[in-house]
């Protein structure tokens, strides 16, 4: 290839080498987005307790900090990819459309606590997405004050997971 083919195919190749710098920098280890299935899966490489709360409202912004009502995460994925054993995840009222799978996380400790925070906020799959939470090889988790409804397939579902405690949720029109 002579100098001037390749001066005109530098700029595409400059671009492509971007977007796979930016694809591959936005993936912490282990997690990922599965586009047939519409899950964003988290995987938790550390399982150290941290007695951290978290906050997310509709109202929220994933760059926040997530630690402080005034400064929220904007979705449950973002907040449940930060959260450890001990820590808790509060929701506050609204809508959320979301589909999180969740592998290996957790441990016997302490619990995770995933609760709907001064009011039940309300996960809508709007009949196209399979499932709200999906747990796998989790352990130690609970779920309290949520509803979820109009999943294709699951609102909260589990394999291979332990010690896992449900209160006070209210799964509706899912699996049609």
């Amino acid at each position: 290839m002579d100098f001037k083919k390749f001066l005109r195919f530098l700029p595409s190749l400059i671009c492509i080498a971007l977007w796979l710098l930016v694809i591959h920098s936005c993936n912490k280890e282990g997690d990922t987005f599965d586009p047939e299935s519409g899950i964003y899966w988290i995987e938790c490489p550390e399982n150290e307790v941290d007695e951290t709360i978290y906050y997310v409202s509709p109202f929220g912004n994933d760059t926040n900090s997530g630690k402080s009502l005034d400064l929220p995460y904007k979705t449950i994925k973002k907040a449940l990819t930060e959260v450890r054993p001990g820590g808790k995840v509060r929701i506050l009222v609204g809508t959320y459309h979301e589909s999180i799978g969740i592998k290996s996380c957790g441990n016997v400790a302490a619990p995770i606590t995933v609760e709907g925070y001064n009011g039940t906020p309300i996960l809508d799959g709007q009949d196209i997405m399979t499932m709200a939470i999906y747990c796998e090889f989790a352990e130690n988790y609970i779920f309290r004050n949520l509803s979820i409804r109009n999943y294709t397939d699951i609102g909260l579902g589990f394999s291979s997971s332990d010690q896992i405690v449900i209160t006070n949720l209210i799964i509706s029109d899912c699996g049609k």
